[in-house]
């Protein structure tokens, strides 16, 4: 579903044309699911955003564990937590949600958005049920999920799902040509390094070390035209462990394009070595003595 689609669809459900008053954003990470739905809510606020708006945040890649969404606000040190852009968060749970709904709005809506519901406990999960089954007019609670399946089920059910789906690479190669000043190339490269992933692409067209991202991969792509699969292995040892996976996923798309299909065998395999519990390092070793075995029985 296109973005305006999506925008479309959760106005409706807020201008009163369709009764839900929980609506879950579906589709992979790093797709804009928070950015269309903050847009629309903010809009629709207006000038009651700050008050009739309570956003209730993944801080997960932040943090560098997973952020559970709880039942009630956690006391201690996990009761708030201080945010990249250095704002304090509290860590808000399901019943003060409900607590906050239960109160009448400054304008004639009331809004809570959650990132990722999929990480509310069961507890957490009942309580927003509680509401769910009894709302109060003008309250509405939107939710994003990158993994639809895991949210409770009896949760989802009584839901107004909403498929996003991700982004014609094409839209965003402009779009980092438009707002970043890139050249198509830059862009085009960008674009494969992100999966074609919006925010993904964004964050990456926004680093200092862009160029350097862009040249490392267009080298590893020449090797995969010349068909030079072992220094493509050997490359890819250079590679931050952290960037591997970003690299991989574009060079197996590449190695499609080009109709290489013995360079996403090896990369695959790759994956299935990681899978397995396999040291980095090993599995890339591995790989190198696979393939040249395979050669040799060539």
């Amino acid at each position: 579903m296109s973005s305006q689609s999506t925008r479309d669809r959760i106005q409706k459900v807020l201008d009163g044309q369709q009764h839900f008053p929980f609506v879950l954003v579906t589709g992979p990470s790093d797709i804009g699911k928070r950015e269309e739905v903050m847009g629309v809510v903010r809009e629709r606020l207006g000038q009651y955003a700050s008050l009739d708006l309570l956003h209730i945040r993944d801080l997960t890649d932040q943090i560098g564990k997973p952020h559970t969404f709880p039942v009630k606000q956690p006391s201690g040190e996990n009761k708030s937590y201080q945010t990249s852009d250095d704002i304090t968060y509290d860590n808000i749970g399901a019943r003060e949600i409900r607590d906050r709904l239960s109160r009448s709005p400054h304008g004639d809506t009331k809004i809570v958005v959650i990132e990722n519901i999929e990480r509310a406990t069961i507890a957490a999960a009942n309580a927003l049920l509680k509401h769910l089954e009894e709302p109060l007019p003008g309250r509405y609670i939107i939710a994003t999920s990158s993994s639809p399946d895991d949210v409770l089920q009896t949760l989802h059910s009584r839901a107004l799902t909403i498929q996003v789906d991700p982004a014609d690479p094409r839209d965003i190669v402009s779009l980092l040509v438009r707002e970043y000043g890139l050249s198509q190339p830059q862009a085009e490269t960008l674009t494969r390094l992100s999966a074609g992933k919006i925010i993904r692409a964004r964050t990456l067209a926004g680093r200092d070390d862009r160029q350097k991202l862009i040249d490392s991969f267009e080298s590893l792509q020449q090797k995969i035209h010349n068909q030079k699969l072992i220094p493509l292995i050997q490359a890819l040892k250079t590679i931050d462990q952290t960037e591997r996976p970003r690299y991989r996923d574009a060079l197996i798309q590449t190695g499609i394009d080009a109709g290489q299909y013995e360079v996403v065998d090896a990369l695959t395999r790759y994956e299935q070595y990681r899978s397995r519990n396999v040291h980095a390092e090993n599995s890339l070793v591995q790989l190198a003595m696979d393939v040249v075995a395979s050669r040799d029985m060539l």
